[in-house]
Formats: C-alpha cells, structure tokens, sequence
C-alpha cells in the first residue's frame, strides 16, 4: 500500500469518516467526525492523529518513517504550521527520515534528548 493510501486510512481512522478529499482540510475533516463536540482541534485532536501516525509508520520496512519531529505547531493553524490538508500529511510523512525502527523507539523514550545512558555532569 502506498504512503498516501496509509496517511489516508489513518485520517480516515482518526477522524471517523471517510468520504473526504486530499485536499480538504484536516480540521474540515475533523469537524465532520461525532468526536469534534468532545475533543477540540487543533492541539488533543492531532495528538491522537500523530500517535496513529507514527504508529503506522514505525517498524523497519521500506516505508518505516521517523515521525518524532511531528508536532502539532507543524500543522495550521499554529504560527508557521504548514500542515493543512491531508496532502500536506502526505507530503511530510513522505519527506520524513527513513528508520530502521530502533531509532523511531529512542526518538519516543523521554530521555532521547539527554546524552541516553550516561551520567548528567560528565
């Protein structure tokens, strides 16, 4: 299955819809789902969308992609957010780093930005 076919079932899961366009806007989407009266977009909503995302996307396969850097100020309509639409989503998880799976596990653990392993003060 390709990349746009993955991203696009997982907005399809996220969202709980199905029936939208790649250009339509993520929030657009969210908005038809029975979840936007209970969970507001942008920031616990795409929470949830990232960690399926990375969810998908993790692993060692042709297609593994390392999604750590996937926030939710990369995404409209945080200052600078420059993830819209679902091809946006597309586009970004296309063009993220290659892992080999190791890597997308130490970028979760939440001392991957501390020297991992080693005492603090050496």
């Amino acid at each position: 299955m390709s990349i746009r076919s993955r991203v696009t079932d997982v907005v399809s899961v996220w969202s709980q819809t199905s029936g939208f366009g790649t250009s339509d806007l993520l929030s657009t989407i969210w908005s038809r789902g029975p979840q936007s009266s209970s969970i507001p977009f942008p920031t616990p909503a795409l929470l949830t969308l990232i960690t399926l995302l990375q969810h998908e996307f993790a692993g060692t396969g042709d297609d593994s992609r390392d999604l750590s850097g996937l926030g939710p100020g990369r995404f409209a309509p945080a200052p600078g957010g420059q993830i819209a639409t679902v091809d946006d989503l597309v586009s970004a998880v296309n063009f993220s780093s290659k892992t080999d799976g190791q890597n997308f596990l130490l970028s979760a653990h939440p001392m991957a930005h501390t020297h991992f392993g080693q005492r603090r003060g050496r």
